[in-house]
């Protein structure tokens, strides 16, 4: 598999020389044909033509480090409001605890999200999605309580919800921003060649599924 790697790798590194080889080659011919008196030998040419190419490697490798970090930062600003979110969930459960003392199997939900939480890879996009989107569905189940809507305590607790959903939401936006650009990169031509050869992979977008929508059935 590393050798695959390594030859495709190789193949388009020679590629690169070869598109670019010929566009230098002819932009001194023109400048030849303007000032007859400028002089170039061949092996001048070529070690200019390296140089152009060596330097829009790096130019381009610096560009996807610099879109990278920046995607790795707007993950982090997701992943503070995650925190925050989840962080409520001791308080959900008292609440829920209160009011459906029988509801045993959605506090076992609610705690295992919890721990599932607190155990995730923190660098798997896709785990945190589905984490927080269980948390939403639970939400929306135990909104739809008509004892608890009467309640001061679970009130209080749906506002401090309803203010970290919008970070989140505005956080997702930055990331999702920030994943567009640096994707859209590495999939337009000649910068494809780049990541490609240096192994930046896609990075995958933050879905929030949008619980209102959906018609929740519970049993009271």
């Amino acid at each position: 598999m590393q050798d695959n790697n390594t030859g495709v790798k190789i193949f388009f590194l020679i590629f690169a020389v070869l598109f670019f080889g010929p566009i230098v080659y002819g932009i001194f011919q023109v400048i030849k044909r303007m000032f007859p008196d400028f002089k170039l030998d061949t092996g001048a040419i070529l070690l200019i033509i390296l140089g152009i190419v060596v330097a829009w490697i790096i130019a381009t490798y610096n560009k996807f480090v610099s879109l990278n970090q920046r995607v790795k930062q707007a993950q982090g600003g997701v992943d503070v409001y995650l925190k925050k979110r989840f962080d409520l969930i001791p308080n959900l459960v008292e609440t829920v605890k209160g009011y459906k003392e029988h509801e045993e199997k959605l506090l076992t939900d609610i705690a295992k999200l919890r721990t599932d939480y607190e155990t995730r890879n923190d660098n798997d996009i896709k785990e945190s999605e589905n984490l927080n989107n269980r948390f939403t569905k639970i939400i929306a189940i135990v909104e739809k309580y008509p004892e608890l809507k009467a309640s001061e305590q679970f009130l209080n607790l749906q506002k401090n919800l309803s203010k970290v959903e919008s970070e989140l939401q505005a956080a997702r936006r930055i990331y999702n921003s920030e994943v567009t650009t640096f994707n859209t990169k590495r999939l337009k031509f000649p910068s494809n060649i780049i990541g490609k050869i240096f192994g930046f992979e896609s990075k995958m977008l933050f879905e929030i599924e949008d619980y209102e929508k959906e018609n929740v059935n519970v049993n009271i």
